[in-house]
């Protein structure tokens, strides 16, 4: 069993080297996303029927959220976790 200290550490990182692309960086870079562009009208509806999976919304679903969630479900010993950031003016 790990230290918690040494969980806090490596939680959120897949041990994986090759996700860390050229960054080499325990942290996934982060992505300012305010905007989303689509590619055509199909694809933005598609993000409504559900069926659209890539990045849909500039707080949900980037990287930095997708390995918080990670971390958070391996500190606590959890199935999953789900992140809902909303900023300062919410």
């Amino acid at each position: 069993m790990e230290k918690t200290s040494t969980s806090l550490i490596n939680s959120g990182f897949s041990g994986d080297r090759d996700e860390l692309g050229r960054y080499h960086t325990i942290n996934p870079p982060l992505t300012p996303a305010s905007t989303i562009l689509f590619e055509s009208y199909a694809e933005l509806a598609s993000v409504g029927r559900g069926e659209y999976e890539g990045l849909a919304y500039g707080t949900d679903g980037s990287p930095v959220q997708l390995a918080f969630e990670q971390a958070m479900t391996e500190l606590v010993g959890g199935y999953f976790t789900r992140a809902f950031p909303s900023g300062l003016l919410a």
